[in-house]
């Protein structure tokens, strides 16, 4: 969301649903380890014009301010 739709200010808060997505991990994933490690998540927005054709990839909401 850029800054510019935050008429705002910082306290705003907005609320994005998504209808659908792709998630994946960055990089080498090791599931079998000792360590703790961390790990970056990649994540694309999908239309789903079929079953949402206004709104296709989601909606963002204004929920108030703090």
């Amino acid at each position: 969301i850029s800054d510019d739709a935050n008429t705002q200010g910082a306290s705003a808060q907005d609320r994005l649903e998504v209808w659908r997505v792709d998630v994946a991990p960055e990089g080498e994933l090791n599931l079998i380890s000792e360590d703790f490690g961390a790990f970056g998540l990649t994540m694309v927005a999908l239309s789903d014009a079929d079953n949402h054709p206004n709104d296709p990839y989601g909606t963002l909401d204004r929920i108030g301010t703090v």
